[in-house]
C-alpha cells in the first residue's frame, strides 16, 4: 500500500505535468498569433501586397528584383513546338525583363487584370517562359495568356517574384496601353511564335 507522501510525490507530478503542457500550448498559440495568416483577410490592409503602377519601358524594383515591360503583342493564334493554339478570344504576349538585385531569382508570377477587374493567370495554356538568373544578370522572359476580345482595352499585367504568397511583397502592376483597335488588330495578327527566355544581352536566339 502506497504512503501518504508517495500519493501527495504522485499528485504533484501529474500537476507539474499538466502545467508544462499548458505552458507549451500557450506558447505555441502565442506564436502561430504572431506569425501572418496564409491568405490574409481583405481588410487586413498591413497584409495587402505593395502595388507598383509602371507604364511599359519602366523599371520598377520589386526589392528582390527589378523589372521593366518591353513590348505587348496579341493574336488569336500561339505557335510552340510547331503546334497551332487557337484561342477563342486573343492571346497576350508580354515579353519583360527581370534583374535580380541581391540573390539569384526567378519572376514567378504573371496575371493580367481587365479594366473592371477580371484576371487570368498562368493556369492551363496559359505560360510564363522565365528562367533564374544572378544578380546583376538580366532574364528576359514572356508570357502568354488568352483573354476575350473585350477586355484588351485598358489590360494591364501583375509581375511578382512569389506565384502563391503576396502578403508583404512588391508587385508592379504595368498598363499595357492597348485600345479598342488594338483588340481588333490582335483578331487578324500573324500567329505569335513562343520566344525562349534566355539571360545576359543580345536577342532572342
Amino acid at each position: 500500500m502506497s504512503r501518504p507522501l508517495d500519493r501527495l510525490r504522485g499528485t504533484g507530478h501529474l500537476w507539474g505535468v499538466g502545467l508544462a503542457a499548458f505552458g507549451l500550448l500557450a506558447a505555441g498559440t502565442w506564436l502561430q498569433d504572431l506569425l501572418p495568416e496564409r491568405g490574409a483577410p481583405e481588410d487586413d490592409r498591413g497584409a495587402r501586397p505593395h502595388v507598383r503602377s509602371a507604364e511599359v519601358g519602366e523599371t520598377v524594383d520589386l526589392r528582390a528584383v527589378e523589372v521593366s515591360v518591353d513590348a505587348v503583342a496579341g493574336a488569336r493564334t500561339r505557335l510552340e513546338f510547331g503546334s497551332e493554339l487557337i484561342s477563342p478570344g486573343v492571346w497576350i504576349e508580354v515579353r519583360y525583363t527581370a534583374t535580380p538585385v541581391a540573390e539569384t531569382t526567378q519572376l514567378g508570377s504573371v496575371e493580367l487584370v481587365a479594366a473592371d477587374g477580371r484576371r487570368w493567370t498562368t493556369v492551363g495554356r496559359n505560360e510564363n517562359l522565365c528562367t533564374e538568373s544572378s544578380p546583376g544578370v538580366a532574364a528576359h522572359c514572356a508570357a502568354y495568356l488568352e483573354v476575350p476580345p473585350d477586355a484588351v482595352p485598358g489590360l494591364r499585367v501583375r509581375l511578382a517574384v512569389s506565384p502563391l504568397d503576396q502578403r508583404y511583397d512588391a508587385v508592379a502592376e504595368v498598363d499595357l496601353g492597348l485600345t479598342g483597335p488594338d483588340a481588333e488588330e490582335f483578331g487578324t495578327a500573324e500567329p505569335l511564335e513562343a520566344v525562349a527566355p534566355w539571360v545576359g544581352d543580345g536577342e532572342a536566339s
